[in-house]
């Protein structure tokens, strides 16, 4: 059985703070790709 992937790309900029990555973005990313998973038929 053959299953999709899903690629997220997000560039520097949306998940740095001061030029440091802001861990709280990316959970805040997974959190919702998680969500959206959840929601969606495969």
């Amino acid at each position: 059985m053959k299953k999709g992937i899903l690629v997220v790309k997000f560039g520097s900029a949306s998940v740095t703070s001061d030029g440091e990555i802001d861990e709280r973005i990316i959970l805040e990313i997974a959190r919702q790709i998680s969500a959206f998973k959840s929601n969606t038929i495969l």
